[in-house]
């Protein structure tokens, strides 16, 4: 027998909960890069990030913590 508890995936609401904070949370920085009038690449270089991590956190796609 392991020693780790085992893991339950997460519930629909919650799922759909997450799935709305990073909708928001992208909105809110491409709200910020445009007002501070960067590109997706300028961002993506004072970030420490790609373009395309910038882009799907923009589109609200699910990424890390770590990564907003």
């Amino acid at each position: 027998m392991s020693p780790f508890p085992t893991i339950r995936q997460p519930g629909d609401a919650v799922v759909a909960r997450v799935a709305y904070l990073g909708a928001t949370l992208g909105s809110e920085i491409r709200a910020a890069r445009r007002r501070r009038r960067w590109t997706v690449v300028r961002l993506a270089a004072e970030a420490g990030v790609s373009p395309s991590l910038v882009y799907l956190v923009e589109r609200g796609e699910p990424t890390t913590i770590a990564t907003y």
